[in-house]
């Protein structure tokens, strides 16, 4: 047996280290450098392992493919790994070019372009208004924001968060927009980007659904509007690569003519180009602000009602969503059968058929419609179809993955729809399956990119989209519009034509096919549509919760009590000044540190200080570093550093570990090298960190946490590091740190991803605080009851 075969019989099978190194060894002398990279690298990634599974990736090219090797020496030090200068990308060694950050996907452009990634020709020349293009990084940093994003999304599709944001009411409190547009070309954005342009989750209706560059804004004598937060538009181009080692030729260029023109200096025919020249994918990224961030430009939005939202105060009525009925109509023959009667909800592969509760069974017809677009996104996977894998098993990686297209599928369908897609299940196995969805999302994180790439190319099968991709349902849409009267116009939920184009003359009225069914009349019920897809007698059901009617009783408002006016400063007078005073909190971007310090209140007088204490090595530094990129989304931050000094390579470090881009511009790290200079920092900013208060007592002998900085200064919010000596003694002393308004300490453990911090005094939380403790390695809340198992 090769040690080509013995290298892909690994595939699946659980090996010890002592075999992976004795074939290493074999595959050295045989000069099968890439499998002794990847085998190297699993064990160099795994020092502690003894025992491993291998699932090994599949590259395009197979290890027998008839290519030139590269030799192993060249390639690889002595331990396995690239040596200086090399890169390992889609299953191929290749020489890196020098003066260049670009990293190569590993998606092909086929999938990109099925991910809803537009592609941008030779960008770094392109002079086209349509594009601002951001400055390259790798593509794994943008797998990372793509991948961090798309986590946020599905963290935040289950349960019942719909209901705190709409109520008792099924549609929206105002009007608003589903789907993301680029205001210079009028084109939906698709994918990936549909869902990288979302707010903070699933469930974001857009204000102005416009998005431009800021090239595009200052061209249109536009203004972006203080403290505006651009958003990040995913894009790629082909770079194409000549390399001839025998010359010593390494040549890459965006510009497909100045590689002719190379080629032919080089005296090669242009016919020759496919053979010689490598046409690599490179994705990036660009910003974009929202039409609500810009001031100065007509936006025009009466005029866009393509995935628009009305206020409406219809909750209850079964009357069916005539766009939702279009999509029906015109997706492509043969399409799977749909029946309707019993309480669940699945689609069969083995019949092409799906099964639907009726539409009086849900409590809104648009939770009907989401559960029959879920469904029918699974339809695409038929063999007659996309034909994907329908045989993954509860809590497997295929399984997830087809629940996830189906999920993102029904997003991108009910925003056509103009209905606000939400999640109403949260039954134990559906939570359950979110949760592995989340795990092979850490594990790989290319899989939530191929799902959602997969739920786009779904979604244009459904859409029956055409040559200028467009959905068939279109051409009806403008007439459905056209045929509403004036005077008496439909509910403004139906109200949906194309951006930007003009109504037909025609005048044809739309009549949705509603099937007669002779039947007793059916209690409004709540559905609980089942995720599964298996054709087996063993399918999970949905249970239909009763409801007993409700008798909503009018009552009278309670009178408020006239408040008698005395000297100006008793308590009824200043009830009397309250009444109508509005209160301002910190909005805090990061929710696990949001929830941990509670609703601070940004004060007119005085200011709010926290204090975090603890000993070398407690994870401090992490904290603050967290605490300024979250309080930096909305705020400026100014950071007094006089433990670490700010210019150094140490502070740096941390900056790049734990800043986000978009926080970069809100903080401020001048040198503090006297009060004065601390007196500036905190009149420049909102939010004040000082590392540490030891250190400051040695600039300013005295200084205190009560008279220094909380009654000194108005409208601030501070937090001040405390040093802790071996035997638990604070640095600069124990008064200043307990005269904060929140007091934490952090709890050091060896292991050092199980440090937290907990409060000992804080009052904004309204959370018992021996309920409390953040996790400074993971960023999150940890449970008390897991420690307590554990």
């Amino acid at each position: 047996m090769t040690v080509s075969q013995r290298f892909e019989k690994l595939n699946g099978s659980e090996v010890s280290r002592e075999v992976l190194e004795n074939i290493i060894a074999d595959a050295k002398k045989a000069n099968e450098t890439e499998i002794v990279y990847r085998l190297s690298k699993i064990l160099l990634d795994n020092p502690n392992s003894e025992e491993f599974y291998i699932e090994l990736k599949k590259y395009p090219k197979a290890l027998n493919a008839p290519l030139k090797k590269v030799d192993c020496t060249e390639v690889l030090n002595d331990n396995g790994t690239l040596k200086k200068g090399w890169s390992f990308e889609n299953g191929s060694f290749f020489s890196a070019k020098k003066n260049t950050s670009e990293v190569t996907t590993d998606f092909t452009e086929k999938e990109l372009k099925a991910l809803g990634v537009p592609f941008i020709e030779n960008p770094t020349t392109v002079d086209d208004e349509v594009y601002f293009l951001g400055k390259p990084v790798s593509s794994e940093d943008i797998y990372k924001m793509i991948t961090d994003k798309m986590v946020s999304l599905v963290k935040n599709a289950t349960g019942f968060g719909y209901k705190k944001k709409w109520g008792d009411y099924e549609y929206y409190e105002k009007d608003g927009f589903l789907i993301p547009f680029n205001f210079v070309t009028k084109k939906e954005y698709r994918g990936v980007n549909f869902l990288m342009l979302k707010d903070s989750d699933l469930y974001s209706v857009y204000d102005n659904p416009y998005f431009l560059t800021l090239k595009q804004v200052k061209e249109r004598k536009g203004t972006i509007k203080k403290g505006a937060k651009a958003k990040s538009v995913i894009y790629f181009t082909l770079l194409f690569k000549f390399v001839d080692k025998k010359k010593n030729i390494d040549f890459g260029t965006y510009d497909k003519k100045k590689m002719i023109a190379f080629l032919k200096k080089n005296k090669i025919s242009e016919k020759q180009f496919n053979l010689v020249v490598r046409q690599v994918p490179i994705i990036k990224y660009y910003n974009v602000f929202n039409g609500s961030d810009i001031e100065g430009i007509d936006f025009k939005l009466d005029t866009l009602k393509v995935g628009k939202v009305y206020k409406s105060e219809e909750s209850k009525s079964h009357k069916k969503n005539e766009v939702a009925e279009l999509i029906l109509k015109h997706q492509p023959k043969p399409s799977p059968s749909l029946s309707h009667g019993g309480n669940r909800a699945f689609y069969r592969p083995s019949t092409d058929s799906i099964k639907m509760p009726r539409l009086n069974s849900f409590e809104t017809p648009n939770d009907y419609y989401r559960t029959l677009f879920h469904e029918l996104s699974h339809s695409t996977g038929h063999p007659s179809r996309l034909k994907r894998d329908f045989t993954g098993k509860f809590g497997s990686k295929s399984y997830a993955k087809e629940e996830l297209i189906a999920e993102f599928g029904a997003v991108f369908l009910s925003a056509q729809a103009g209905i606000i897609w939400h999640s109403d299940k949260n039954h134990a196995e559906y939570l359950k399956n979110w949760l592995s969805v989340l795990k092979f999302a850490e594990d790989d994180k290319r899989f939530l990119m191929r799902a959602a790439s997969q739920a786009q190319k779904s979604t244009d099968l459904i859409l029956n989209l055409n040559k200028d991709n467009e959905p068939a349902f279109y051409k009806d849409l403008i007439k459905l519009v056209k045929s509403k009267p004036k005077k008496k116009p439909e509910p403004k939920q139906m109200q949906l034509a194309l951006a930007g184009q003009k109504l037909t003359s025609s005048v044809e009225k739309f009549t949705p096919e509603i099937p007669k069914i002779k039947e007793e009349a059916q209690p409004a019920e709540t559905f609980l549509a089942a995720p599964i897809v298996f054709d087996t007698p063993q399918e999970t059901e949905s249970f239909i919760k009763q409801e007993e009617p409700t008798v909503t009783e009018k009552k009278p408002k309670p009178v408020q009590p006239q408040l008698k006016q005395n000297s100006g400063s008793s308590l009824a007078d200043k009830l009397l000044e309250r009444q109508n005073k509005v209160y301002e909190y910190y909005n805090i971007s990061d929710e696990y540190i949001s929830a941990f310090l509670g609703k601070i209140e940004k004060k007119e007088k005085e200011s709010v200080v926290i204090t975090l204490t603890g000993g070398q090595g407690s994870g401090k530094t992490r904290k603050t570093f967290r605490f300024m990129n979250a309080l930096a989304k909305n705020y400026r931050v100014g950071h007094g550093s006089l433990e670490e000094h700010p210019d150094s390579t140490l502070y740096w470090d941390k900056v790049y570990e734990y800043i986000d881009d978009d926080s970069f511009s809100n903080i401020s790290n001048p040198v503090i090298e006297s009060v004065e200079d601390l007196d500036t920092l905190i009149k420049n900013n909102d939010v004040i960190v000082i590392d540490s208060f030891a250190k400051m007592q040695e600039l300013e002998k005295g200084f205190e946490i009560d008279k220094d900085l909380r009654k000194k200064y108005d409208g601030k919010l501070f937090l001040v590091i405390f040093q802790q000596t071996a035997d638990g003694k604070m640095r600069g002393g124990t008064k200043s740190q307990y005269d904060a308004d929140i007091v934490l300490f952090t709890e050091k453990f060896n292991d050092y991803t199980k440090s937290y911090i907990y409060p000992d005094k804080n009052r904004y939380q309204k959370t018992p605080l021996h309920e409390l403790r953040y996790n400074i390695y993971s960023g999150e809340l940890q449970k008390i009851e897991e420690e307590k198992e554990e």
